[in-house]
């Protein structure tokens, strides 16, 4: 994987250096989105808990005319934590381990209108549709929740679900050479999520030579939310 990111750098390096000498700005552009969030590392091969990724997603544009452009984005999330439990109140389990594995994909087709008040310098407005999908696993090894009983606690769930986005967007571009941009964009995020039917596995021992099973059936959950926020993040892109 090392290897294979560092080509794909190197490859993209070689590009853009190509085009920087090129004087007139293209139809087409792609880009890689970044979001550092806090604990947030470049990690694409995930080898490593806690370390989620931060290259979060692509970007792809077609410039319609000197404002306007259709845009095109997939964007996606993973984290994997792994956090020993000892003297807290996470569902009345107080020793043990917790795994966490979550991860989301997302498709956003959408417009920009550009404001170029420089040649370097072009700031946006937009709006994008999202549709997305999520999934995550939660399980509990080796767990106690405190009683004289109920030993060797294990739990697994998987929530899934499905979401809708309609998202007001504002960005800016900075163009170093004339087809090689940084940029960095916010938004008004506006998501209808529906949370899909699951279970509950779980196993305790309820004394010294009883050992119980269950699985318990949960209704899917629907939310809505708004919230102003990092969407793309910062990031980086050639005109081709």
């Amino acid at each position: 994987m090392k290897k294979a990111l560092l080509i794909t750098s190197l490859s993209f390096l070689m590009v853009f250096n190509a085009l920087a000498q090129d004087a007139d700005r293209k139809n087409f552009s792609a880009e890689l989105n970044f979001n550092f969030n806090s604990g947030v590392t470049i990690n694409l091969d995930q080898q490593y808990p806690n370390h989620p990724s931060a290259l979060t997603g692509v970007k792809f544009r077609y410039k319609l005319n000197e404002h306007l452009f259709l845009r095109f984005a997939m964007s996606w999330n993973y984290s994997y934590t792994i956090t020993e439990l000892a003297n807290t109140f996470d569902t009345a389990i107080i020793t043990g381990s917790k795994t966490v594995k979550s991860i989301s994909l997302s498709t956003l087709p959408g417009i920009e209108w550009h404001f170029p008040v420089s040649h370097k310098i072009s700031p946006y407005v937009g709006a994008e549709l999202g549709f997305g999908w999520a999934n995550t696993r939660t399980t509990y090894v080796n767990s106690s929740n405190g009683t004289s009983f109920n030993k060797n606690y294990d739990l697994d769930e998987t929530v899934k679900g499905s979401s809708f986005d309609a998202d007001l967007l504002l960005g800016a571009d900075y163009f170093p050479v004339p087809n090689c941009y940084i940029g960095c964009e916010i938004g008004y995020v506006n998501q209808l999520y529906h949370g899909l039917p699951y279970r509950i596995n779980k196993s305790y021992q309820e004394n010294p030579t009883t050992i119980l099973s269950a699985s318990e059936p949960i209704p899917g959950v629907n939310n809505f939310y708004s919230n102003f926020g990092v969407t793309n993040g910062l990031h980086i892109g050639i005109f081709f």
